[in-house]
């Protein structure tokens, strides 16, 4: 993470024309402005530079008809027995469903973290509440995930 160093832009906020505690007021106003507009660019720029760095590689059920893919970079040791790791899968119109998916090795369980729908011509719709817990298929794609997360 870079440290920004704001001591230029401090300077830039004054000069309204007003006295006192009036100019402070609007003095400080304007800095927390710039300052916060500084700080949500650059987190805006780090999250779309880690979003497109994903390596996904594909993973089948052993029938072989579906299919999700899983991002080994992203894979996440919580603590000993919980992984969480990004997985993308497309729903019945083909438009991809990105889910941060955590697996509880020791109890054969999975739940969705957080969810990321991409629609044609619609916003993109973040889910930040955790579902409840399932269990892992043996034979489905998280059944596959599984053995290769929970080793």
């Amino acid at each position: 993470m870079q440290f920004i160093d704001l001591t230029d832009a401090i300077p830039k906020c004054k000069g309204f024309g007003l006295h006192g505690e009036d100019e402070d007021f609007f003095v400080k106003k304007r800095c927390l402005v710039y300052f916060f507009l500084l700080i949500s660019s650059t987190a805006a720029s780090l999250g779309s530079a880690a979003a497109g760095n994903e390596q996904w590689k594909a993973i089948a059920g052993k029938n072989g008809t579906d299919r999700i893919l899983y991002d080994p970079d992203s894979v996440i040791p919580l603590r000993p027995g919980v992984v969480r790791v990004w997985i993308m899968g497309f729903d019945k119109d083909h438009s991809p469903r990105k889910s941060l998916e955590e697996f509880d090795c020791s109890n054969r369980i999975v739940r969705d973290v957080e969810v990321v729908v991409e629609k044609p011509n619609k916003p993109v719709s973040h889910t930040f509440t955790p579902s409840d817990w399932s269990g892992v298929v043996r034979d489905s794609p998280r059944g596959e995930l599984f053995k290769i997360l929970c080793r």
